[in-house]
C-alpha cells in the first residue's frame, strides 16, 4: 500500500457514565477513565494512561514501558512483558455467559495488574494501574454485546449486508441527527467469501457522531467526486476486492429513518463509497476524517 494512516483524535460519543466512557472492539466493551488516551503503547509511547484496542500495524522500535504508565489492553492474548508477568493461579470467572479466569496482582514495581481471559472468544483484557480500586472496576467492567455502545453490530454477519436507504440525489443524508462509523476492515482481499460469509468479521473499532458533528461528516461525503476508485495496478496489487466493506457508515434523521453507506479503501478492487444507489471517490482527506477518530492503522493507495 502507498500510504499508512494512524489516527490521533478523540473518540467522540459515549454511553458510559460521565467522567468514564465506553471502549471496545470484537464484540468485548470495557469502562475506562473518560481522560485517558487511545492506542498509546507500544513504540513511541508516552507515560499517559491508555486503552489500548485494534491498534493495527506499529513501527518496528522498542519504547520501555514506565512503571507509571497505566493500561486496559483489549487483545487476543496477554499483554505482559518481562517484569510485569503474573505467576499467580487464576479463579474461575463468567462473563457474559462465557467462561473464562481472572487474576489480579501488585507487580514488583508498585503497580496493580490483573487479567481476565475468555477463550472462547479469543479475548483477554489486561489492565495494569496505580490504584487497586481502579484495576478492579476496569476488569469489573468487561462484557460481550451484540450491537456496541455506538451503534455497531458486533460481527459483520448481524450488520448490514448491503447499502441504502439514502432519499434524494446525495450521496450521503443531508441532515442526518447521527451516524455510527463502524470499522471492520474488510477483510484481506485475498480472504475467502464464503468463510468471511459464515464466520463473518468482528467490529474492529467504532465511534458515532452527533449533531453538527453528523452533518459535517455528512457534508464532506457529499462533496465526493462521482463514480467510485480506480482499481490498483496489477502491478502494485495482486488481489481483488475485499469481501465486505472497510466502514460501514449507519446514518440515522430525524424521524428515526435510517440509511447504511459502505466505505471500502484497502483492497485492490471495488474501492469507493457506495450508497447502493450512487457511488463517490475516496480521497485521503475524506479518508482522514472517517479514520482518524478511530485510532486504528490502516492502508490506502492513491492509485
Amino acid at each position: 500500500m502507498a500510504a499508512l494512516g494512524a489516527a490521533s483524535l478523540p473518540l467522540h460519543a459515549s454511553a458510559a457514565p460521565a467522567k468514564w466512557r465506553i471502549e471496545g472492539t470484537r464484540g468485548a466493551e470495557i469502562k475506562v477513565p473518560g481522560g485517558w488516551k487511545t492506542n498509546d503503547f507500544g513504540c513511541l509511547m508516552s507515560d499517559a494512561p491508555s486503552v489500548v484496542r485494534s491498534s493495527g500495524p506499529e513501527l518496528a522500535c522498542y519504547t520501555p514501558e514506565s512503571p507509571r504508565k497505566e493500561l486496559a489492553i483489549l487483545d487476543y492474548e496477554e499483554s505482559q512483558p518481562e517484569g510485569v508477568r503474573l505467576t499467580g493461579t487464576p479463579a474461575e470467572v463468567t462473563v457474559s455467559g462465557r467462561k473464562g479466569s481472572r487474576l489480579e496482582e501488585r507487580l514488583p514495581d508498585g503497580r496493580y495488574a490483573g487479567y481476565v481471559k475468555v477463550p472462547s472468544a479469543a479475548l483477554v483484557l489486561t489492565v495494569r494501574t496505580l490504584s487497586r480500586s481502579r484495576t478492579t472496576r476496569i476488569l469489573d467492567t468487561l462484557r460481550f454485546v451484540r450491537t456496541d455502545a455506538n451503534g455497531c453490530p458486533s460481527d459483520s454477519r448481524r450488520a448490514p449486508q448491503r447499502p441504502g436507504g439514502v432519499k434524494g440525489s446525495t450521496l450521503a443524508p443531508v441532515s442526518p441527527v447521527s451516524v455510527s462509523v463502524c470499522h471492520y476492515g474488510g477483510g484481506m482481499f485475498d480472504d475467502d467469501r464464503k468463510a468471511v460469509k459464515k464466520h463473518g468479521l468482528p467490529i474492529d473499532a467504532s465511534y458515532r457522531l452527533s449533531g453538527a458533528e453528523a452533518r459535517r461528516l455528512a457534508s464532506a461525503l457529499n462533496k465526493a467526486r462521482r463514480g467510485g476508485n480506480k482499481d490498483v495496478p496489477a502491478s502494485q496489487c495482486s488481489g481483488g476486492a475485499a469481501p465486505y466493506p472497510d466502514v460501514v457508515l449507519r446514518f440515522k434523521d430525524r424521524s428515526g429513518r435510517r440509511s447504511t453507506l459502505f466505505v471500502t479503501f484497502q483492497s485492490c478492487k471495488k474501492r469507493g463509497i457506495d450508497n447502493g444507489a450512487r457511488k463517490g471517490r475516496i480521497t485521503e482527506k475524506l479518508l482522514d476524517k472517517i479514520m482518524d477518530p478511530l485510532h486504528v492503522g490502516y492502508g490506502y493507495s492513491r492509485l
